[in-house]
């Protein structure tokens, strides 16, 4: 599923726009793409302060003046609503300048005795071939900012920086705030115009079709329509709330249940490349082995699985152990810890 999102359905959508609208103007918007998601640029970032700033900006002006307080709404949710928002910026501002653990020369021996080597995601002795630095176990050099960082989770647009060992609780901040205040948005947003509906009392009034002119029964349909057209800014910030609630607190449950598991995005998605990787080899050596006279080992497969075209069938079965061992490994988290202790190390970083 992985592969198809990220691998086959970029190379279809390629290569259907570059039979729709040119190969010139594909290359054009994997430019942009790049410019836009792979590289460090602010965009995003200003991105999210027009979204943030304007959606508020929305709330208040007509939410917050026009209808608070309604029926169903109190005085007191101005200032909670705000509070909750104020936290959501404050997030945002520590994420995005906290260093979330750049490796240097000067602090790569703390690093590195920070964590232990599992010995298949992250082995002793390695060196970032970009930096010139010793690895440490569980970092990881971002293409994108160009430096290694401890405990890397990955790479957020958002904030236009790296996530990583210093700054992973204020990125779990800044999604647990916007998905509260998302939320917080939608259940008052519902209730102003609930409170609407009852003081016009809409379901017992009747609706006009303005090219036919006849009479329209209300129903939740009509009802809602008729508000959309007459609150649409603050209608459309409502619903926008409702969407990003749901998807911020998936989100946010998803990374919550990293952090306690004591694994980060980059180590979940090594750990099931490898194991793609080793299950793959593990086929192919079965294959060899019951067809072990006429096989033949081809020169892409000898570079891809490191292979020998001198194995005996013994050595094959030898490789066989080892590559089944590691998919053993790769199946327990060499990092988990309780759930309270990996909570700890992410929110008191040492």
């Amino acid at each position: 599923m992985r592969y198809f999102l990220f691998k086959g359905l970029p190379n279809i959508l390629r290569s259907v726009g570059a039979k729709i609208c040119g190969q010139r103007f594909v290359d054009r918007v994997e430019r942009m793409i790049t410019w836009i998601c792979f590289s460090t640029n602010p965009l995003i970032q200003i991105l999210y302060c027009f979204l943030a700033g304007g959606g508020f900006y929305i709330y208040v002006k007509i939410g917050f003046n026009r209808f608070i307080p309604g029926p169903y709404v109190d005085n007191y949710h101005k200032t909670t609503g705000t509070i909750i928002m104020i936290i959501c910026y404050i997030s945002f501002i520590f994420a995005s300048w906290t260093n979330p653990g750049v490796i240097k020369k000067t602090n790569v021996k703390d690093a590195i005795r920070r964590f232990d080597y599992d010995g298949i995601l992250f082995k002793k002795g390695e060196e970032c071939r970009t930096c010139k630095i010793p690895k440490p176990a569980r970092s990881k050099h971002c293409s994108m900012c160009n430096v290694c960082v401890q405990k890397f989770d990955h790479h957020c647009i958002w904030l236009n920086r790296c996530v990583g060992y210093y700054n992973y609780r204020y990125f779990l901040i800044f999604i647990f705030s916007h998905a509260v205040i998302c939320t917080y948005g939608a259940v008052i947003g519902c209730l102003i115009f609930y409170g609407i509906i009852e003081e016009q009392n809409l379901f017992k009034a009747q609706f006009k079709n303005l090219k036919t002119g006849e009479s329209i029964s209300p129903s939740l349909y009509i009802v809602c329509r008729w508000l959309f057209d007459q609150e649409t800014p603050f209608a459309f910030v409502t619903i926008l709330c409702i969407v990003m609630s749901f998807m911020l607190t998936l989100f946010f449950l998803y990374h919550l249940y990293m952090a306690t598991s004591g694994t980060t995005t980059n180590e979940r998605s090594k750990r099931s490349d490898f194991s793609y990787y080793f299950e793959t080899k593990v086929e192919y050596l079965e294959e060899w082995k019951a067809n072990f006279e006429k096989f033949e080992v081809k020169d892409v497969d000898k570079k891809k699985f490191a292979l020998d075209e001198k194995w005996t069938k013994q050595q094959i079965d030898q490789q066989i152990k080892q590559c089944n061992e590691k998919v053993e490994g790769l199946s327990k988290n060499f990092y988990e810890k309780d759930k309270w202790v990996a909570l700890r190390e992410i929110f008191y970083p040492n």
